[in-house]
């Protein structure tokens, strides 16, 4: 029989590596802090009308974080809240509210079914914008182009351009030459409020 002390050293071992193997349920840039939601007794939370079950959160530098993009289709936007691209850089536009039509198969009247990833820009990588006139973004964040698809959300954002009426799509290249953004109007309408 197992001593008191080797039970607690192992409850130990087994909660440190828990926390450790949860740490991957999805990048940290793509949660919410769910650390303020209602625990529920199967130990789902119930945050901002979204149910996150045990595998759709983890613990990190004690708060509560919840893979937002595993209940939500996630769209990411270029520049910070409240911003869109003026001569290529983010800059702050009064009364500015970024929305996009919603994705193919997602619910007109529901938007909590979306969820935008902020700042989103691409950081260390070139950038073009894309020369086509179309594009449509899909569950999961899929983007569809008529010349290829994106898959990964990590891969391109969106952003209005110098007039909130005209949205544009950057796409992020891992390539180390210097690109000039080709900025171009693309087909998704937004509400401005």
């Amino acid at each position: 029989m197992a001593s008191y002390t080797e039970t607690v050293l192992f409850l130990f071992v087994l909660s440190f590596a828990y926390e450790l193997l949860s740490a991957h349920l999805c990048e940290l840039d793509q949660t919410v802090d769910i650390t303020a939601g209602n625990v529920r007794f199967d130990n789902s939370i119930l945050f901002e009308e979204s149910l996150y079950k045990r595998e759709d959160y983890f613990k990190y530098n004690n708060q509560l974080h919840g893979c937002v993009c595993n209940l939500k289709t996630c769209i990411p936007k270029c520049c910070p809240k409240k911003h869109i691209l003026i001569n290529g850089k983010c800059e702050y536009y009064e009364e500015y509210v970024f929305t996009v039509n919603p994705p193919k198969g997602i619910n007109l009247s529901d938007p909590t079914q979306i969820h935008f990833l902020v700042n989103r820009s691409c950081v260390g990588e070139a950038g073009i914008i894309t020369a086509e006139n179309i594009f449509g973004i899909y569950e999961h964040g899929y983007v569809e182009l008529s010349f290829t698809n994106i898959t990964d959300i990590n891969d391109y954002c969106i952003e209005a351009n110098e007039d909130p009426a005209h949205l544009i799509l950057l796409v992020c290249l891992e390539i180390e030459t210097n690109i000039v953004p080709l900025y171009n109007s693309i087909g998704m309408s937004f509400k401005n409020m």
